[in-house]
């Protein structure tokens, strides 16, 4: 506990999620005690100026102004001490009943409801013992003000019992209160109490019992909704961090560096949708002139599909790392994949083999997105081959393999369905012709000006739209054998 929350008294309270929401509850009512404030003053010189008359206002009016006064000194107080002290609360609010009192007193005729008003607003404290408190003060200080209306305020003609045959004439005095007491007509004090209690008062305080239930029950429930939702959010704050720390894993899983040889380009990006993906990218070298690329998109989104990817990302390199075809490993991978694979989810893989030497690609699809390839004229198209099963899906299938001779200068671009699929706010898609289109324009690019290229076209397209699937993309350039790279260069 800091220091300045010791000096606030927030160290006095369970929780400072509720300390928190007291400062500013505070805040709220010190607005509200203005607003009180300044309609007061108004009506009181209103009443001043004959607008209209509210009986023994000048018998009262040196306890009004006190009131007025105090009201204002309190506000001053509580904003000197920044609202951050427990006893704010409770001097705003005498404050605001010590008010509504008075008036009480002053202006008898269905004033005394205004007891509900403390009663209401404390409840934005949200503290079930807080508002019963309030609510029993102004039970009491009420009751209390009606008394005393009773025979300082305006007199309720309909409350006097008196005998039969008594006339009333009003002639010098003004107000009945002064004509009652100047003709010496004789009436019950006490009887005439008990009917201002019973046909005011009672009433006024029934509906006040009502909305006191109301309020304990608002500010027990409120009560309960801060705290779990601090809990939610507490939770949801932990989630997101290990989010984050399963995002980081991830990244960091995926090649640093593409391997470092003059016969090839290649660089791989990828864009989660959420904090964690399931696409993926992988390349190394199998031996000094084979190179073993691969591109994925496991179904699903979030955590599941993220430790899917991981688990078929391993499986993948391991059946490559044992010198497999593309085929081969495509089979080898589904296989462990089928094994344990209670959830159902599958794997679209395109994976492929470059003999650098040479520039024989072979390569093999399960169910991936067909690559784009640039022909070292500067051509663009797809290179199409037939598609098999993904990956997890059935473990007796067996992939077919295909083979492309590369010239040097020919370029490759892997995609995940996140380019293609991509959707705007018109919920229209980015498509693959739009693809080939944006390549075709960036002949001249780098591979990082490429991917960059691709890139912001697919921003530039979904626009304001949230991004529905991850965004990965892979880049191949090949530069022809060691001695046709080195000559080029």
């Amino acid at each position: 506990m800091s220091m300045s929350e010791k000096k606030s008294g927030a160290g006095k309270t369970k929780d400072h999620i509720f300390w928190e929401n007291e400062v500013q509850a505070n805040k709220l009512m010190a607005v509200l005690n203005l607003i009180t404030i300044v309609l007061f003053c108004i009506v009181w010189f209103m009443i001043k100026q004959q607008f209209f008359y509210a009986y023994g206002l000048e018998r009262l009016d040196g306890l009004f102004l006190l009131a007025l006064l105090v009201a204002i000194a309190s506000t001053g107080v509580s904003y000197k001490v920044h609202f951050e002290k427990r006893w704010v609360k409770y001097l705003l609010m005498a404050m605001l009943i010590n008010l509504l009192a008075v008036a009480d007193v002053v202006f008898t005729y269905n004033v005394s409801i205004l007891m509900i008003l403390p009663m209401v607003i404390s409840c934005r404290y949200f503290s079930t013992r807080y508002t019963m408190e309030i609510s029993l003060v102004s039970f009491a200080v009420f009751f209390l003000s009606t008394v005393m209306g009773a025979f300082f305020g305006d007199l309720d003609l309909n409350s006097l019992e008196l005998p039969l045959g008594t006339v009333i004439e009003i002639k010098d005095e003004p107000w009945l209160y002064d004509t009652v007491y100047a003709m010496q007509i004789p009436f019950d004090r006490m009887v005439y109490l008990k009917d201002v209690l019973h046909f005011s008062y009672l009433v006024d305080f029934m509906q006040a019992l009502t909305v006191f239930l109301g309020c304990v029950s608002l500010s027990y429930f409120g009560n309960k909704l801060i705290l779990r939702q601090k809990e939610m959010s507490e939770s949801a704050a932990r989630t997101h961090s290990e989010l984050e720390v399963a995002a980081n894993i991830q990244m960091a899983a995926l090649p640093a560096e593409p391997p470092r040889n003059c016969c090839f380009e290649l660089i791989g990006s990828m864009k989660p949708a959420k904090e964690v993906g399931g696409d993926f990218y992988d390349y190394f070298m199998v031996d000094a002139k084979h190179l073993y690329f691969v591109i994925a998109d496991v179904s699903g989104k979030g955590v599941p599909a993220a430790m899917f990817m991981m688990e078929a990302k391993s499986i993948l390199a391991d059946q490559a790392r044992m010198k497999k075809s593309p085929a081969e490993i495509l089979n080898g991978a589904n296989k462990a994949l089928c094994l344990h694979n209670q959830e159902n989810m599958f794997v679209t893989a395109w994976a492929g083999i470059l003999e650098t030497s040479t520039g024989k690609l072979c390569f093999a699809s399960a169910g991936h997105e067909d690559p784009v390839i640039k022909a070292a004229d500067g051509s663009v198209s797809f290179l199409r081959e037939d598609h098999d099963m993904p990956l997890g899906c059935f473990d007796l299938l067996n992939y077919s393999e295909y083979e492309r001779q590369l010239s040097p200068g020919m370029e490759m671009c892997c995609y995940t369905d996140g380019v293609t699929e991509a959707m705007n706010a018109e919920d229209k898609m980015f498509g693959a012709e739009r693809l080939l289109a944006v390549m075709n324009a960036a002949r001249e690019a780098t591979a990082e000006e490429l991917m960059e290229h691709v890139k912001k076209n697919v921003a530039a397209f979904v626009g304001e739209a949230d991004q529905f699937d991850d965004l990965t993309l892979l880049y191949l350039k090949y530069n022809g054998s060691a001695d046709q790279a080195l000559a080029s260069a």
